[in-house]
């Protein structure tokens, strides 16, 4: 993915879900206007309204769990409260590279 984005800058753009969380509105109309479609703040208020985690847990707030649902508990860096030391440890090793890259914080 990196390597693509890198070789082929204007064919490619990564959106993060930390990214999405922290600025909505922004980031889905950057990803409008890559896609080539309708941008317009009217279209992006109602998009971001009807992706948000209320909407698409069935009103529930971020932090209120749902165990078994796909929309879990909405709350960014919460692997941080599942993940074992042992675990937090393996992916570290494996992708910590990865997070300046993409503004994570371990």
């Amino acid at each position: 993915m990196l390597a693509l984005a890198e070789q082929f800058p204007s064919d490619c753009m990564n959106v993060t879900y930390e990214h999405m969380r922290a600025a909505p509105a922004p980031v889905a109309t950057a990803l409008f206007r890559f896609l080539g479609v309708a941008d317009g703040g009217d279209l992006v208020a109602e998009c971001v309204a009807r992706t948000s985690f209320a909407a698409l847990s069935g009103g529930r707030a971020p932090g209120e769990v749902r165990n078994g649902s796909f929309f879990r508990k909405g709350v960014v860096g919460d692997w941080r409260s599942t993940f074992t030391p042992e675990m937090n440890a393996m992916i570290l090793g494996k992708l910590g590279w990865m997070y300046p890259r993409f503004g994570w914080v371990p």
